[in-house]
Protein backbone atom coordinates (compact mmCIF):
# COMPACT_ATOMS: atom_id res chain seq x y z
CA UNK A 1 0.00 0.00 0.00
CA UNK A 2 1.59 3.83 -0.92
CA UNK A 3 2.05 6.26 1.94
CA UNK A 4 0.09 8.86 0.52
CA UNK A 5 1.01 12.56 1.87
CA UNK A 6 -0.94 15.60 1.23
CA UNK A 7 0.57 18.81 1.85
CA UNK A 8 -1.26 21.09 4.49
CA UNK A 9 -0.04 24.54 5.52
CA UNK A 10 0.92 23.92 9.37
CA UNK A 11 -1.02 27.73 10.20
CA UNK A 12 -4.01 25.63 9.41
CA UNK A 13 -3.57 22.91 11.79
CA UNK A 14 -3.32 24.16 15.41
CA UNK A 15 -5.48 27.30 17.28
CA UNK A 16 -2.86 29.78 17.00
CA UNK A 17 -1.77 29.58 13.58
CA UNK A 18 -5.63 29.58 12.25
CA UNK A 19 -6.02 32.63 14.34
CA UNK A 20 -3.20 34.18 12.45
CA UNK A 21 -4.41 33.24 9.37
CA UNK A 22 -8.06 35.07 10.64
CA UNK A 23 -5.81 37.86 10.98
CA UNK A 24 -3.84 37.97 8.33
CA UNK A 25 -7.68 38.52 6.48
CA UNK A 26 -8.52 40.93 8.74
CA UNK A 27 -5.63 43.38 7.59
CA UNK A 28 -6.64 42.92 4.49
CA UNK A 29 -10.05 42.85 4.03
CA UNK A 30 -12.78 45.12 2.04
CA UNK A 31 -15.34 45.07 5.20
CA UNK A 32 -14.41 44.14 9.04
CA UNK A 33 -17.82 44.32 10.88
CA UNK A 34 -18.49 43.71 14.67
CA UNK A 35 -20.70 40.72 15.50
CA UNK A 36 -23.48 40.39 16.68
CA UNK A 37 -24.16 41.37 12.94
CA UNK A 38 -26.50 40.84 9.83
CA UNK A 39 -26.26 40.75 5.92
CA UNK A 40 -27.46 44.68 6.35
CA UNK A 41 -23.84 45.69 7.40
CA UNK A 42 -22.17 43.83 4.44
CA UNK A 43 -20.53 46.94 2.27
CA UNK A 44 -22.40 48.07 -1.28
CA UNK A 45 -20.89 46.83 -4.74
CA UNK A 46 -19.82 43.19 -4.27
CA UNK A 47 -21.13 41.27 -6.70
CA UNK A 48 -20.00 38.46 -9.04
CA UNK A 49 -17.72 41.03 -11.02
CA UNK A 50 -16.44 42.76 -7.82
CA UNK A 51 -15.99 39.25 -5.01
CA UNK A 52 -15.39 41.04 -1.78
CA UNK A 53 -13.58 39.93 1.58
CA UNK A 54 -15.68 40.39 4.56
CA UNK A 55 -14.63 39.29 7.91
CA UNK A 56 -17.31 39.48 11.17
CA UNK A 57 -15.92 39.74 14.25
CA UNK A 58 -18.31 37.55 16.37
CA UNK A 59 -21.66 36.09 15.35
CA UNK A 60 -23.25 36.88 11.73
CA UNK A 61 -27.23 35.97 11.50
CA UNK A 62 -27.74 35.68 7.79
CA UNK A 63 -32.23 34.88 8.70
CA UNK A 64 -34.00 36.51 6.25
CA UNK A 65 -31.63 37.39 4.02
CA UNK A 66 -32.05 35.97 0.53
CA UNK A 67 -29.46 37.44 -1.57
CA UNK A 68 -26.20 36.52 -3.31
CA UNK A 69 -23.22 37.43 -1.78
CA UNK A 70 -19.19 36.95 -3.71
CA UNK A 71 -16.03 36.34 -2.51
CA UNK A 72 -14.41 35.58 1.05
CA UNK A 73 -16.88 35.75 3.87
CA UNK A 74 -14.86 35.18 7.78
CA UNK A 75 -16.99 34.58 11.20
CA UNK A 76 -14.87 34.63 14.13
CA UNK A 77 -18.34 33.69 15.92
CA UNK A 78 -21.40 31.40 15.35
CA UNK A 79 -23.17 31.64 11.44
CA UNK A 80 -26.54 31.27 11.66
CA UNK A 81 -26.91 30.84 8.20
CA UNK A 82 -30.32 30.87 6.38
CA UNK A 83 -30.81 28.51 3.11
CA UNK A 84 -32.86 31.31 1.12
CA UNK A 85 -29.37 33.09 1.32
CA UNK A 86 -26.56 31.86 -1.58
CA UNK A 87 -22.55 32.48 -1.24
CA UNK A 88 -20.50 32.07 -4.34
CA UNK A 89 -16.95 31.38 -3.02
CA UNK A 90 -15.61 30.71 0.44
CA UNK A 91 -16.86 30.92 3.92
CA UNK A 92 -14.46 30.70 7.10
CA UNK A 93 -16.14 29.72 10.19
CA UNK A 94 -13.05 30.13 12.40
CA UNK A 95 -12.69 31.29 16.10
CA UNK A 96 -16.15 29.70 18.17
CA UNK A 97 -17.03 27.10 14.85
CA UNK A 98 -20.49 26.85 14.97
CA UNK A 99 -22.56 26.77 11.53
CA UNK A 100 -26.35 27.01 12.07
CA UNK A 101 -29.11 26.27 9.72
CA UNK A 102 -32.67 26.02 11.47
CA UNK A 103 -34.53 27.44 7.79
CA UNK A 104 -35.67 25.74 4.79
CA UNK A 105 -34.97 27.66 1.55
CA UNK A 106 -33.67 27.96 -2.13
CA UNK A 107 -29.97 29.01 -1.51
CA UNK A 108 -26.69 27.29 -1.90
CA UNK A 109 -23.20 27.81 -0.78
CA UNK A 110 -20.38 27.41 -4.31
CA UNK A 111 -16.83 27.28 -3.36
CA UNK A 112 -16.01 25.71 -0.38
CA UNK A 113 -16.70 26.02 3.69
CA UNK A 114 -14.00 25.58 6.46
CA UNK A 115 -14.76 25.37 10.23
CA UNK A 116 -12.79 25.47 13.01
CA UNK A 117 -12.71 25.97 16.85
CA UNK A 118 -9.98 27.79 17.85
CA UNK A 119 -11.27 29.71 21.07
CA UNK A 120 -13.18 28.36 23.94
CA UNK A 121 -16.32 29.88 24.75
CA UNK A 122 -15.15 32.85 27.07
CA UNK A 123 -13.16 33.88 23.88
CA UNK A 124 -9.03 32.41 24.78
CA UNK A 125 -7.41 30.72 22.47
CA UNK A 126 -7.58 27.39 22.93
CA UNK A 127 -4.25 25.73 23.57
CA UNK A 128 -1.53 24.46 20.88
CA UNK A 129 -1.28 21.13 22.83
CA UNK A 130 -4.93 20.43 22.88
CA UNK A 131 -5.00 21.65 19.36
CA UNK A 132 -8.13 22.66 17.43
CA UNK A 133 -12.07 22.27 19.28
CA UNK A 134 -14.67 20.16 18.55
CA UNK A 135 -16.53 22.74 15.65
CA UNK A 136 -20.13 22.28 14.83
CA UNK A 137 -22.45 22.09 12.10
CA UNK A 138 -25.83 21.60 11.85
CA UNK A 139 -28.69 22.03 9.36
CA UNK A 140 -32.26 20.82 10.20
CA UNK A 141 -34.43 22.88 8.37
CA UNK A 142 -38.23 21.44 7.90
CA UNK A 143 -38.39 18.50 5.73
CA UNK A 144 -36.02 17.76 3.30
CA UNK A 145 -36.14 21.66 2.08
CA UNK A 146 -32.31 22.84 3.71
CA UNK A 147 -31.38 24.68 0.33
CA UNK A 148 -29.60 23.05 -2.29
CA UNK A 149 -26.32 22.52 -0.13
CA UNK A 150 -22.45 23.37 -0.17
CA UNK A 151 -21.24 22.32 -3.42
CA UNK A 152 -17.41 22.70 -3.19
CA UNK A 153 -15.84 24.46 -6.83
CA UNK A 154 -12.19 24.92 -6.94
CA UNK A 155 -12.52 27.28 -9.49
CA UNK A 156 -15.28 29.53 -7.25
CA UNK A 157 -12.91 29.37 -4.00
CA UNK A 158 -9.57 30.12 -6.30
CA UNK A 159 -11.25 33.22 -7.39
CA UNK A 160 -12.54 34.26 -4.17
CA UNK A 161 -8.55 34.30 -2.78
CA UNK A 162 -8.65 37.28 -5.12
CA UNK A 163 -6.09 38.51 -8.34
CA UNK A 164 -2.62 37.20 -7.91
CA UNK A 165 -0.80 39.94 -8.67
CA UNK A 166 2.80 39.60 -9.52
CA UNK A 167 5.49 42.40 -9.65
CA UNK A 168 8.88 42.11 -12.40
CA UNK A 169 11.63 42.45 -10.48
CA UNK A 170 14.27 41.42 -13.67
CA UNK A 171 13.98 39.86 -17.30
CA UNK A 172 16.38 38.91 -19.61
CA UNK A 173 15.43 38.40 -23.39
CA UNK A 174 16.73 35.26 -25.32
CA UNK A 175 17.54 35.81 -28.92
CA UNK A 176 16.12 33.01 -31.24
CA UNK A 177 18.68 30.98 -33.41
CA UNK A 178 19.19 31.81 -36.76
Amino acid sequence: MADIHLYTDPNWLTPSGLDAVVQDITNNADAVITGPATPGSFPSGMSATHPMTIVVNGDLDMNGWRNTGYGLLVVTGTLHYDPDATWEGVVLVIGQGNFISTRGGDGQIDGAVFIAKTRDGAGNELPSSTGLGASSFSQTGPGTHVGQGINYNSCIARAAEGPITYKVIAFKEIPLPN
